[in-house]
This record gives structure tokens, C-alpha cells and sequence, in this order.
């Protein structure tokens, strides 16, 4: 993911107490509450150029200029002082800051809490939106400014990533009112790409990101013979893949930005077993086939071809399932797994010996839902997973839809007995 990672064996924090992930607990990215990393710089004794006695580049009285080489009196910028005052301990960009409660530099220099608030030196959980539906298991899809969500059945929800949809006093509204049970949503060059019930069979459809309901497309071919099951999305090459039961053949469009986007059939053999899953990653089409509890991954090039095998492992759980720009991660019963895109190269290589009912990663950092305890959200960090694991959110409720990107990690909650009978959240990493 890319973000800021200081530290290690910070203690979890609390969410706060209201929410379906309400009261739940999050250790955010550890973080040691320690200064900058240089080195006390000489403090000057007297104004240098441009400079008042006394004064610090941070703004501190006399006495008060921050450490680490915040400037001598040759560069106009130092105090008298060596160190930044006791309330203040640590010097972040020029600024002397208290790393124990600032959001924008928690535990360190640097690390934004992205609209978190930060306690001892730990980001908190932001509540981005809240819900009177529950949520539906198809995951979480960020687009540009908006987390979206599948609600119960043929519902399409979404927040504002930085929190501005959340109310305390109200419910959010829904996005899109004519979902198919089990799509998921995409956002792709300011449109919104889904599964849409157009009232005899689900479709691919595209709508707008102001007005879904009013001005839904239908893409794909209607009737039920062609009843679109899942969708991937190439958000860098704006295209949506999905497989069409009538042709036994996977179909693409350009993801426009205006207009009916016209669907192609992606040259392969008959593909004769629906997909449970679908997923897009270098250059192809994973999809999945299950014959009992044998669960097989294969890829189809995106320009057509023939379908390979990526990997064949009993009890995949597919959804589980992610595939980040060069791994596959799934889940078993007993383990969490990844191959090397595109071919499956050497195998399945083993990150933990624990089972997943999500999970997420950019090959920096794994997330994952506890699959033993639905309310605890665990990370770690794939340079060495097994001594990194840690829990990053305990709810009272169940976690369900999981994704990410550089900054934060979000999730969505669901289930009987929580504040609400959905919400979503948001952790910076």
C-alpha cells in the first residue's frame, strides 16, 4: 500500500462507541510516539539573517527552537534553544509537534491519520457512513472520491472517502436501488459500472456518479440466457470484463465516458462452467471453476486466447479471493496463500497459517478478516508475516466487505445487535 509504517507492537485503540464496527477496537499502523530521526542541530545564539533572537522556523518562543537541525544562526531560522518545549516534543517539517495527538504526524513525522484522530501515538477509526440496510458479501470498490458497497439484495451504497457523507443524526441513502443480489460495484473514468436488474434478468450497466437510478445503461445483452453472474474491472486500461453464459464466452467493454459502451467477446473455446468468481490482473481474466471442493483459478489473456490454469487447491474460498497488480491471494480452511501472476509460477507460497473470510494486500501489507472470529480485521507485513501479525480492528460486529489503497484500509460492518444495521469505516495504514 505504500504508506507510512513506523514502528512496531503499538497497542490497539478504540473505534468509539457507536457503529456496527462501533466499539470496536483498532491498533492502527503501529507507530513509535519517538522525535525525528535527526540529529539535535547546534542552536544558535543569536539571530541569523532574517531571523528575531529567540525565534524557531516552527514558530516556538526563545528557548524553544526544534531540534534536529532546524537551523543554526548562519541560516536565519534557529533559536536559542536546542529542543522543542516539553508539551511539543518532536520537530516535523520545521514545526515542533506532540506525535501523541496529532493527526497529521501520529506516532512520527509524516503519518496523516487521514481524518482520523490520533491517540497515543495511534490513528483511530473514522465512521465514513452509516446505513439503515445491511451490508451484502461482495466486497468494497474505491473510486476517485467514494468507498461503494453492496447493500441486501439490489441495493448500491456508497460514502465519501474522507468522511463528509457521515452523519450521526441520519441515515445515508442508498446510491442505486436496482442491483442483482451478489454484483459488486466498480467506479471507472467518472462513471459507476454494476449488475443491474432492468426487472427479467441482471445485466452489466453503467450509470452516472450523481444520478444512478435516473440514468442507468444497460450494456450487456438482456434475457435470461445471458444473466450476467460477476464482473471484473481494468480500472488502468478503463475496461469491465464479464462472462456471457449464452456464448460460453467472456465479453469486454471500454469503460467510456460517455455514452453506451459497446460490448466484445474476448476470442477463447467454449468456456462451459459458470465462474463463481471473476478478477482482472496483468493482462488477464482469472475466473474460477469448481468441481466439488476442488477449486481451480485459470486466466484467458484480455486479448484472447487460450485459458491456463493458475492454480488448483481444495477448498478455496472464493470469497476470499484478491488479486493485487502481480499475486493472486486466496484462502483455504487452514491457511492464506498467494501465486505469482500471471502464470501461477512456482506455486502456491504460504503467508500465515490462519483462514481468511476476506482479505486485501498491494504485496506490501495483508489484511484480513479473522475467518474463526468475523469481528477481528488482522494485517501484517509480507516481508515477514509471521512475526508482524497483529490485530488492526476488533468490532462486536461482523466485518464484511474489505478494500484499500496507499493510505487507509476500509471496511464495512453488518449484522444483528450492532447500532446500525450497516456502516462503513476507515483506518489510515
Amino acid at each position: 500500500m505504500g504508506g507510512s509504517h513506523p514502528g512496531t507492537g503499538g497497542a490497539p485503540s478504540s473505534i468509539g462507541a457507536s457503529g456496527t464496527n462501533g466499539d470496536a477496537t483498532a491498533g492502527a499502523d503501529d507507530s513509535s510516539a519517538g522525535g525525528d530521526a535527526s540529529e539535535a542541530g547546534s542552536a544558535g545564539t543569536g539571530a541569523g539573517s532574517g531571523a528575531t533572537a529567540g525565534s524557531s522556523q516552527g514558530g516556538a518562543t526563545a528557548g524553544g527552537a526544534g531540534r534536529g537541525g532546524l537551523g543554526g544562526g548562519s541560516s536565519g531560522t534557529a533559536g536559542v534553544g536546542g529542543a522543542c518545549p516539553s508539551g511539543t516534543p518532536t520537530a516535523c517539517s520545521g514545526t515542533c509537534v506532540n506525535v501523541q495527538n496529532s493527526s497529521t504526524n501520529c506516532g512520527t513525522c509524516g503519518h496523516d491519520c487521514s481524518g482520523g484522530a490520533c491517540t497515543a501515538g495511534q490513528c483511530q477509526p473514522l465512521l465514513v457512513g452509516r446505513y439503515d440496510r445491511y451490508l451484502g458479501e461482495n466486497g468494497l470498490s474505491l473510486g476517485a472520491n467514494h468507498v461503494y458497497g453492496k447493500g441486501e439484495t439490489n441495493l448500491l451504497v456508497r460514502a465519501k472517502m474522507d468522511g463528509g457523507s457521515y452523519s450521526a443524526s441520519a441515515y445515508l441513502a442508498t446510491f442505486g436501488t436496482s442491483g442483482c443480489a451478489g454484483g459488486g460495484v466498480a467506479e471507472i473514468n467518472g462513471r459507476v459500472f454494476y449488475k443491474w436488474n432492468d426487472g427479467t434478468s441482471c445485466r452489466m450497466a453503467v450509470c452516472s456518479t450523481t444520478d444512478c437510478d435516473g440514468s442507468t445503461q444497460g450494456i450487456s445483452t438482456a434475457g435470461a440466457a445471458s444473466w450476467v453472474q460477476n464482473f471484473a474491472a481494468d480500472t488502468t486500461n478503463e475496461r469491465v470484463f464479464w462472462y456471457d453464459p449464452a456464448s460460453k464466452r467472456f465479453m469486454v467493454a471500454s469503460a467510456v465516458a460517455s455514452g453506451t459502451p459497446t460490448p466484445t467477446t474476448v476470442s477463447s473455446g467454449d468456456i462451459t462452467n459458470t465462474p463463481g468468481w471473476t478478477g482482472y490482473s496483468s493482462g488477464g481474466i482469472l475466473f474460477s471453476e469448481t468441481t466439488n471442493s476442488l477449486v481451480t483459478i485459470n486466466r484467458l489473456p484480455a486479448s484472447g486466447g487460450s485459458v491456463q490454469s493458475v492454480i488448483t487447491a481444495t477448498g478455496i474460498n472464493l470469497n476470499a479471493l484478491w488479486a493485487s497488480s502481480s499475486r493472486l491471494y486466496f484462502s483455504d480452511a487452514s491457511t492464506i496463500n498467494y501465486v505469482v501472476l500471471p502464470t501461477g509460477a512456482g506455486g502456491a507460497k504460504l503467508i500465515a497459517s490462519s483462514a481468511a473470510r476476506r482479505l486485501w494486500s498491494d504485496d506490501v501489507d495483508l489484511y484480513w478478516v479473522d475467518a474463526s472470529d468475523s469481528t477481528k480485521l488482522m494485517t501484517c507485513a509480507l516481508s515477514n508475516c509471521a512475526s508482524t501479525t497483529r490485530t488492526a480492528v476488533t468490532a462486536k460486529c461482523t466485518i464484511g466487505g474489505l478494500g484499500g489503497e496507499s493510505n487507509a484500509i476500509f471496511w464495512g460492518t453488518s449484522g444483528s445487535g450492532c447500532p446500525d444495521n450497516m456502516q462503513l469505516w476507515k483506518l489510515a495504514r
